[in-house]
């Protein structure tokens, strides 16, 4: 239980100083430089896809191993995989860095930036690969503890990048320190799990490790190209000043997603615990439509909350950004609408259709690209947040159709009503206050209103919630 709360609190301590990060970064570096430092993020967090799957295999495969008491074998699978990590590494630095002296696109002034992700690719796989053997050894309190160090670390090299350094060196400055904090990462692990001196690599396991983790890859990593590709697409069409507006509605939104993650991944378990020894559909069905519409109603007010809060908090603390709000709006609210993919895809993958969860995200990826490809000609970032708000939007509504099919929830229309009621209400209240242009105050007063409707929209799966916070007990 010790080892537990300590990787929570590591989660927790992480979560906490990377919005402290993007805080720090965005308000001390500008929308510009914002801008390109979050897209090379973005670029960054691909490198963690570049096993292939290899070390989800290997977590699948040593779990498996170590519980028929095959020590010998599990420690020959870590020693393949790592000797393999160590030349995927040297491959990928050696296609960058041909890239880098061969490749008359490279913009000169950011040689530095192409170093540094030479530097990341090995520090992210290795560091991806200590934390699956960490986890093999159950040792959550290591993770936590190096969560929590790197999370500190982090936060104050980018502080110290963004608030002194010089405007040309601050991103190269900043991907810098993540690259370091990555790097320290895999020094500490490595004190703790050594590997075999002589190098040894088993070519049938490691083809039987990526049978098993690639197909658990693909899922996380069109998640990721869902949400990434709207930036990739947007880089050269909008100006530097609205792609940092624009990257900073995205930073907001991230922040937003961890909302409805948590809600996915712990309330839902456990309401699912609740009642693991019934076997009727329909109790079933109750539990994940209970989930949908508690999290509906907190990402309505949360969104809400943003279109009240946001603008004062802008002109306040984020000046560059202030006429950017339109936009910052938009986009942070969209991410608001994407409330119901944890659960859904959790249980979709539970109940062995990962095939249509791949369709649908293979289907939204596609129109993302193909509207985008029309409309950035417009080269306003107003115009392209709407898009993706709209998209997200539709998205969102297909995972609750599909959800509450996948159940055989009766009478469709009513349950999507029940389930978007308080967003109607919250989009209602953005549409008045921003029509009329209301003063804060009475924008104030309309939204307070407008929370106690969506509330009372919901006051039955209140209740329950209430009753299963206090009780630790569900009837639904």
């Amino acid at each position: 239980m010790n080892n537990i709360l300590v990787l929570f609190s590591g989660n927790v301590i992480g979560a906490i100083f990377s919005a402290l990060r993007v805080w720090v970064a965005a308000k001390y570096s500008g929308p510009i430089l914002f801008g390109e430092y979050a897209y090379l993020f973005m670029m960054l967090s691909f490198i963690n896809y570049l096993d292939f799957g290899m070390n989800n295999g290997l977590l699948y495969r040593v779990s498996q191993v170590l519980g028929l008491g095959k020590h010998s074998e599990a420690k020959q699978l870590e020693n393949s995989v790592f000797w393999v990590t160590v030349l995927q590494s040297i491959f990928f630095c050696c296609i960058i860095f041909c890239l880098l002296i061969g490749g008359d696109f490279v913009n000169p002034n950011k040689i530095t930036i192409f170093i540094v992700l030479i530097l990341a690719i090995p520090t992210y796989l290795l560091n991806n690969y200590y934390i699956v053997i960490a986890r093999v050894n159950s040792s959550f309190r290591l993770i936590g503890f190096i969560n929590i160090i790197t999370s500190v670390m982090l936060f104050f090299f980018t502080a110290l990048a963004a608030i002194y350094a010089e405007r040309s060196k601050v991103v190269e400055l900043m991907l810098s320190a993540i690259v370091i904090c990555s790097l320290l990462s895999v020094l500490i692990y490595s004190q703790y799990y050594k590997v075999m001196d002589k190098p040894s690599i088993c070519l049938s396991q490691i083809a039987s490790l990526l049978k098993i983790g690639f197909p658990l890859t693909i899922l996380p990593l069109l998640y990721i190209l869902f949400l990434s590709i709207d930036r990739w697409l947007l880089i050269k069409s909008l100006s530097p000043v609205e792609f940092g507006y624009y990257s900073f509605g995205v930073a907001i939104g991230g922040m937003i997603l961890i909302l409805p993650n948590t809600f996915g991944t712990v309330l839902f378990t456990k309401l699912v615990k609740n009642y693991s020894h019934e076997k009727s559909k329909i109790n079933n069905s109750s539990i994940l439509m209970f989930s949908v519409r508690i999290c509906s109603l907190l990402m309505s007010i949360l969104a809400g909350t943003i279109t009240l809060f946001l603008p004062l908090v802008l002109e306040k603390f984020f000046y560059d950004y202030h006429l950017g709000v339109v936009t910052i709006i938009i986009i942070s609210t969209a991410y608001c609408l994407l409330f119901p993919l944890p659960i859904v895809s959790t249980y979709l993958i539970a109940i062995e259709k990962k095939k249509t969860l791949l369709k649908i995200l293979g289907l939204f990826i596609f129109s993302i690209f193909s509207i985008l490809i029309i409309v950035r000609e417009y080269e306003n970032s107003h115009i392209n947040a709407s898009v993706i708000f709209l998209v997200y939007l539709v998205f969102s509504l297909t995972l609750v159709i599909t959800l509450i099919r996948s159940v055989d929830c009766p009478k469709t229309f009513n349950n999507m009503f029940k389930v978007y009621g308080s967003f109607m209400i919250m989009l209602i209240y953005s549409a008045i206050n921003y029509g009329y242009a209301l003063e804060f105050w009475p924008s104030t007063l309309l939204f307070s209103f407008a929370t106690i409707l969506a509330i009372a929209f919901h006051h039955k799966d209140c209740l329950i919630l209430i009753s299963y916070l206090k009780n630790r007990e569900v009837v639904i």
